[in-house]
């Protein structure tokens, strides 16, 4: 009797594996049909963002023409940030105040 109910649970448990590695297998072929999709999508994205395919449509379908000459600005950080802010006699900027929720108020050194 021993046998037998060892024989019926060893055939249970090949049954349950078998199923799980039927559905292991779908899941594995799903994921690779994903991947490859994925692939894809990147693929086109890229061919989308091109900066060749932007140009042209803004050229043909939106009427961008392209300029005769290109001015560019001097580049400024004060009083936006500090980095780079180091002409002579204009001073280097100093803060005070800013604390229990007031705005800090920034102030040149040497002046008042």
């Amino acid at each position: 009797m021993f046998v037998v109910g060892a024989l019926a649970v060893t055939a249970a448990a090949h049954t349950f594996v078998a199923s799980d590695q039927q559905r292991i297998d779908t899941l594995q072929s799903q994921l690779t049909q994903t991947l490859a999709e994925q692939q894809d999508l990147q693929l086109s994205r890229a061919e989308l963002e091109s900066p060749v395919r932007v140009l042209a449509i803004a050229e043909r379908q939106l009427g961008m023409i392209s300029p005769e000459s290109v001015s560019y600005l001097p580049r400024r950080t004060w009083p936006f940030g500090v980095a780079g802010w180091s002409r002579r006699g204009e001073g280097r900027p100093e803060r005070s105040g800013g604390s229990k929720g007031r705005p800090a108020q920034v102030r040149r050194v040497g002046q008042n």
